[in-house]
Formats: structure tokens, sequence, C-alpha cells
């Protein structure tokens, strides 16, 4: 009975030495992956430095490595254009012999236009902001004067005044450089248009109001037909029954860019976490194929440009959407302390529930939580399709989003392993 006890402890050790080994593995490759999409020579995954094509090619490369195969006989890309306006060069704000820290103390507009010179700063309040008349009668002075406009914001105003100001800070760059000052978190994003003056986004407390003149130097470039892609590839199944019905794992590759040669946005939850967990998956599946369906991955560009990679695919199917079962989006996957959040749960209880049911058995996360559908990702527009479609993320940790602070070395990847193993059993049930 002892030699029996001492052999199943044994047999139970090198169970959970192989699966904490297999668990150690995981982390270190998601680690590395979200590492090598963050790093400086991508750029941000964005517009600038061809950096969305470097991210594409990386995908791609992975995918052929794996032996994913593509999806058609025409390769792993399927390309669209889009306009966007971009910052490659300059983007440079002094104050009297200040120079400020690009995405510390400022961000640029995505919309903004070049601007370069020395300016004279005048400040607008909530009295003035709220007089359309006096805003309209000053606008030739300040062209006249040089002047430079700065929207002197403050989170304590009402709901209809902080609109007000927003909606001066849109209108304002038409006719002059400006700038809005709050104390409010910068947050970056991509530009579809181009407006007519420089306009940046400055932090109150680290602006400094004595200065007596403002230089710029905001160098931007619209692109109207920039080409980008989606990178797309396909295991097949086992059987010749399965080979006909489809599952979809997607993820947005692209991120926000450069902010000129000063700053560039990682994006290492928003996106690669959920890029590296479509890449861990890829692998997984191209050395498991399943029997019973074929698994389609899209790596998606352009999703911070307004979901626009997905949609030209609902638009353009490589395959027929009526032959999908079931789409998995894969979005924010870098945290989970507080477990996760699933979108369109509420449109698909029962998956929910088999998503919930494997949870509860394993005790993968701590918590699902249920969210009905949302325009905030990419499976939006196959669920407008009539497409089967969860889009999962995770919840809690860091609160770096859509700025320089989204970087590699401090994500947690918290619950990224039993994310994965979480999202393998799943697909096989949903």
């Amino acid at each position: 009975m002892l030699r029996d006890g001492i052999y199943k402890i044994a047999v139970l050790l090198l169970v959970f030495s192989s699966l904490n080994g297999a668990s150690q593995e995981i982390r270190k490759k998601a680690e590395a992956y979200v590492s090598r999409l963050c790093a400086p020579d991508f750029y941000g995954r964005g517009y600038t430095h061809q950096a969305d094509k470097l991210a594409a090619a990386y995908i791609k490369k992975k995918f052929e490595v794996f032996g994913v195969k593509p999806l058609t006989d025409k390769g792993y890309y399927q390309n669209y254009k889009l306009g966007v306006n971009t910052f490659s060069d300059s983007v440079v704000v002094v104050l009297d012999q200040r120079k400020l820290e690009t995405g510390i103390d400022f961000i640029v507009d995505p919309n903004s236009g070049s601007e370069s010179g020395v300016f004279k700063p005048v400040y607008i309040g909530a009295e003035q902001i709220l007089n359309k008349d006096w805003i309209g009668s000053q606008l030739r002075k300040w062209q006249s004067e040089n002047a430079i406009a700065i929207l002197d914001f403050k989170t304590s105003y009402s709901s209809d005044t902080s609109m007000r100001f927003r909606e001066m800070f849109m209108a304002l760059p038409e006719f002059v450089p400006t700038v809005l000052l709050s104390n409010e978190k910068l947050t970056w994003s991509v530009g579809r248009e181009q407006w007519n003056h420089g306009a940046i986004r400055a932090v109150d407390s680290l602006w400094n109001r004595e200065a007596a003149e403002i230089r710029l130097n905001i160098q931007s470039k619209f692109i109207k037909d920039y080409e980008s892609q989606n990178v797309l590839g396909m295991v097949e199944a086992t059987s010749r029954k399965g080979r006909k019905k489809y599952k979809y794992i997607t993820a947005h590759y692209d991120h926000l860019g450069t902010m000129g040669n000063e700053a560039y946005i990682p994006g290492a939850n928003d996106n690669a976490s959920g890029t590296a967990m479509l890449l861990m998956l890829a692998e997984y599946y191209a050395n498991n194929p399943p029997k019973d369906f074929s698994v389609v991955f899209i790596a998606f560009g352009s999703e911070e440009a307004g979901l626009l990679g997905s949609k030209h695919y609902v638009e353009n199917p490589l395959l027929p959407l009526n032959k999908i079962e079931f789409l998995l989006n894969l979005d924010l996957l870098g945290t989970g302390e507080e477990g996760m959040t699933v979108v369109n749960a509420t449109l698909h209880e029962k998956a929910f529930n088999t998503l919930l049911d494997i949870n509860n058995k394993s005790d993968y996360l701590v918590k699902i939580k249920k969210r009905g559908p949302a325009a905030n990702s990419d499976h939006y527009f196959f669920t407008k399709a009539d497409v089967p479609a969860f889009f999962i993320y995770t919840m809690g940790g860091i609160s770096a989003y859509h700025d320089v602070n989204d970087k590699a070395e401090t994500l947690p990847l918290t619950e990224f392993e039993d994310l994965y193993n979480l999202i393998i059993r799943f697909m096989c049930e949903v």
C-alpha cells in the first residue's frame, strides 16, 4: 500500500511538472510574440514606415512556419484601401524654451494638419466658449496676431459646457492652431481626415501658463488611398464532412503607429495580446487539426481606423458567411485578474452557457461577464451579417490604453494560459 501511494504521488508530481512546463512554454511564447509586435522597428503597427505591412508579413511568416494554409490560391493577404492621416516626421511643441515630451505632456490630435511657427497663446475659458458670437468675432483678430487658441477645459464643467469645448476643439483648427488643455488622460486614435491647422491635446498640470510664446512643428500627411491588408489562413478538418464547416478565430494586428519621430504607441494589450493568442491557437490547430470542422484564422488590419479590415472581409468574403458555425474575436487579452467579458453573450445564450460550464468545471477564470451586442471590435460586421460571434476581452490589471504606456514589458498576461486552454475547449464544443 505504501509503495502504491508513493507511486501515485510520483505520477501526480510528474503530471503537475508536465502541465507547469507546458504552461510556462505558453506564457514564454506569448511574451515573445507581444514583445516582437511592440518592438520599435514595428513602429506601433500603424500607417507610417509601412508598419502595418511589417506586422502582416510577420504573421504571414508564422502561418507558413506552422503549416497554416492560405485561405485561397491568391495567398495569405486580402488587400483594401483607406484614407488615413499620418505623422512620420516631426511633432514638436515648445513653450518658451521648454520642449514638451510627446505622448506624456501632450499628444497631437489624429486629425491635425501641419503647422510650423511661433504663436501667441490666447486662453479661452467657459464664459467665452459659451458665447458663440464672441468666438466668431475673434477669429480674424487671432489670425492677424498669429495666435494659438488654448481651450482651457476643466473636468468639473457641466456636460453641456464640456460638449461645447469638444465641439470647439474640432471647429477651431479649421481657422487657427488649437490646444485643448485639460487633465484628462491622453488617449490617441487614428485620424481619417486632416484639418487645416495644427491641433494638440495637452495636460494642464504639465503646461506652463506663463509661457509667452508657443512654437509648433507638426508635419502631417494625409494618404487618400493607403493600401492595407488582412492576413488569412486555414487549418482544414481531417474529415471530408468537416472541411465544409468553418469556425473562425480573429484578432486585429494593427494599432496607432507613430506620433512623429518622438513617440510611438506600442499597443501591447490592444492588440498584440489578441494577435499573440491567435498565433498560439494557429500553431496548436496546425499540430492538432480538428476532425469535424476547419479553423479559419484572420488577422484583421485597420480595426483602429473603424473596423475597416473586418468590414471589407464581410463585404467580400472568401468563404460563404453562412458556412461559419461560430466566430471568436480576440481583443485586449493581456490581463484577466477580474476575469473576462463576452460581447454578444445575450444573443447566443446557449454558447455562453457552454463557455460558463467549461470555465466552472476547470476553474480557469474568476469571472465571465455577460454583455450584449456592441460595435467595439471586429466581430461587429459579422454579427450584422447574422454570423454567430463572440468578442472576448479580459478585465482588471493595467489601465494603459491607446497611449505610450501600453508596453510589452508591463503587460502582465495574467490569465493568458488559462484563457488559451478555455478557448481550445470552447471551440470544440460550441
